[in-house]
């Protein structure tokens, strides 16, 4: 009887033992996880149920990072900043001079910026000068609101592989 509750117990303990949740993801282990991305005002911008290979680059640094050591079914929220984001994307040729004409109608947020919507995404709008003709130009800065501002990503890992 002792022999056949001994042998349960070791085939036990190794199926427990091979069983992925009790393992933690490591660089370049492949895993599949669902996340999804907010702003400050809680407008969701992304959401993924991808596989990736962690350590690899296949997601922004911020959470590429946080999935090493990360279980099955564990779940992190995490504020990503543009450093280890998308704010290597930010490019000064995305910010353009415009007439101010074509923003007359909005109010403005504060002394020297606009925030609007366009497309479900928010854009900077900044005063900048006056061209020779008189007419006042805005700087409207086109870059994604991602790669200027932190982030909230709840990150979900649904298996290890």
């Amino acid at each position: 009887m002792k022999k056949i509750a001994l042998s349960s117990l070791l085939m036990i303990s190794l199926i427990l033992a091979g069983c992925s949740f009790n393992k933690t993801i490591q660089n370049w282990d492949t895993a599949h996880i669902v996340f999804t991305g907010t702003f400050n005002n809680k407008a969701i911008f992304e959401t993924r149920d991808i596989s990736v290979v962690a350590g690899s680059g296949d997601v922004i640094t911020g959470i590429d990072t946080a999935l090493i050591g990360m279980k099955e079914w564990e779940s992190k929220t995490l504020t990503i900043t543009p450093d280890i984001g998308y704010g290597k994307a930010y490019k000064t040729s995305n910010i353009q001079k415009v007439s101010k004409l074509i923003f007359d109608k909005m109010q403005i947020a504060t002394a020297n910026s606009w925030v609007i919507s366009l497309g479900g995404l928010l854009w900077v709008v900044k005063w900048t000068e006056t061209d020779p003709s008189g007419t006042a130009l805005v700087l409207f800065d086109m870059n994604p609101p991602q790669t200027r501002q932190p982030m909230t990503y709840t990150v979900l890992v649904k298996e290890i592989k």
